[in-house]
């Protein structure tokens, strides 16, 4: 009884997910995308560059460390190429990010 009810109501749910997935995804002429798109991508490429502008005012050592990160580096291997333990790299790339966070918002 318990089992019929919860694939009955499965079932109805991926109806309905079905009918409010097509109003949502309808062809949207390709001129309006592009002019809703345009704002988003220079908005974003003004915070990226605002970010590397940020960057370039942290300290030497710091922007090594943050450029790691950037790259994606485990913690790990960034501590073998630093010589130190993974948990000191942890802890100056938190210290780095609220610097980092810090410098971005004040300009």
């Amino acid at each position: 009884w318990l089992y019929r009810i919860t694939l009955n109501t499965t079932i109805t749910y991926n109806k309905d997910f079905k009918k409010r997935e097509k109003l949502f995804t309808n062809d949207i002429p390709e001129n309006i995308k592009d002019d809703w798109s345009k704002p988003a991508e220079e908005e974003g490429q003004k915070r990226v560059n605002k970010l590397m502008k940020s960057i370039q005012k942290l300290k030497p050592g710091e922007r090594l460390i943050i450029s790691f990160v950037l790259e994606e580096l485990a913690y790990k291997e960034i501590a073998e190429i630093l010589g130190v333990s993974a948990t000191n790299v942890g802890v100056k790339i938190t210290r780095i990010k609220k610097r980092l966070l810090r410098i971005y918002n004040n300009g």
